[in-house]
């Protein structure tokens, strides 16, 4: 690719996007001039992440009238760690050579591009407007928390134990003892500042937990992998999901920054304990875990019993430790927009009740 590849959105031009979308998605059609709008601000800590409104030189049926833009977010010390757990490199490569055969609805890809060396990344995604985007601070109805659930259930069922899973090696996962020896120091780094930040805020028996997880996540994972091992989404949140597609599918998943072999009861504790609010969770969780049970059978998924199933979604609860703890010496919640720093608080209450409610401290080793 001898193209300059773009920082920012705002070094995306016309003429660049002219060389690097193919005919196939363009019809032929040469993009003439672009309406750029930054979206999702204050919620992809990740990365920027841009609509294009596109204009042509002449009409052509299947040249998307806009596209999204993704590129690594331009705040240094956030772009260190996701350069250091390989986020940029994991979500194109997805894109790549994973997304057109997994089950999971995700956007199209017009373009990709990876270079770590020197830390340029792009993708030009499809722009699933005006599909409607969930809102993880708002909740979401029990049925769409079934429907994300299944197709979940379709992701982890076609990858479940596959041989293949070690033909991905930018994928990492809770196998990987590089990366959990990295979350582990991480983790250990952000542990005083969370105590600080938030020990008059969470119950004393989350500080033990979480004081004590620590200590054991190289253990605590060596546990995990004794469990069938898919891909996880690691990030299955409703932010990251559309509902009721303009092309007539009912649900969608973007953002595969974190895509990882790991046990894909993380997921689903993450999705339940992270999404719904803590009482219609506790109503709705055992029919909930059951209905994912139930479509993982459903997809080819043998010799896992639900009584696995439920257990190893308690057990998941200590991995919402990382969510919250991990990088707090680096967080500013000030620096964010409102939007986020509710989201931020939101999220640290409803995972600190899960791990709570779950009994989740019953796992960490003596």
């Amino acid at each position: 690719m001898s193209e300059t590849m773009p920082k920012t959105s705002d070094e995306i031009t016309p003429e660049w996007l002219n060389a690097v979308l193919d005919d196939a998605v363009t019809g032929g059609a040469q993009v003439s001039s672009i309406e750029k709008e930054i979206i999702g601000q204050g919620a992809g800590f990740l990365g920027e992440l841009s609509r294009l409104t596109l204009a042509y030189d002449r009409e052509s049926p299947s040249a998307p009238p806009a596209i999204i833009a993704k590129l690594p977010t331009q705040d240094e010390p956030v772009r260190s760690l996701a350069q250091l757990i390989n986020v940029y490199e994991r979500e194109v490569r997805f894109y790549e050579q994973i997304a057109d055969e997994t089950p999971i609805r995700t956007p199209r890809c017009y373009f990709s591009h990876a270079d770590g060396a020197n830390g340029d990344y792009v993708l030009l995604l499809e722009d699933l407007a005006p599909g409607r985007v969930g809102d993880q601070i708002a909740t979401c109805s029990i049925e769409e928390a079934k429907t994300a659930l299944r197709a979940l259930a379709g992701l982890h069922a076609k990858w479940w134990d596959s041989p293949r899973l070690g033909d991905f090696p930018w994928m990492p996962g809770t196998d990987d003892p590089a990366l959990i020896g990295l979350l582990s120091m991480l983790y250990q780094q952000s542990w005083p500042v969370f105590a600080e930040r938030y020990g008059d805020q969470v119950p004393a028996e989350i500080l033990r937990a979480g004081e004590r997880f620590g200590k054991s996540l190289p253990a605590l994972a060596d546990e995990a992998n004794t469990r069938p091992l898919t891909i996880t989404h690691t990030d299955y949140r409703l932010d990251n999901m559309f509902f009721e597609l303009g092309d007539g599918s009912p649900f969608a998943v973007i953002d595969w920054q974190l895509a990882q072999r790991g046990s894909g009861l993380m997921d689903v504790t993450y999705f339940l304990a992270g999404n719904l609010t803590p009482d219609v969770r506790r109503e709705h969780q055992d029919d909930l875990v059951r209905v994912y049970y139930d479509a993982l059978v459903k997809g080819g998924v043998e010799g896992y019993e639900f009584e696995s199933c439920a257990e190893d979604y308690h057990r998941a609860a200590l991995f919402l430790f990382i969510f919250t703890v991990t990088e707090q010496e680096n967080l500013n919640i000030e620096d964010y927009n409102e939007r986020a720093q509710e989201l931020i608080e939101t999220i640290l209450h409803r995972y600190m009740t899960a791990i709570l409610d779950l009994n989740a401290a019953e796992f960490l080793p003596e």
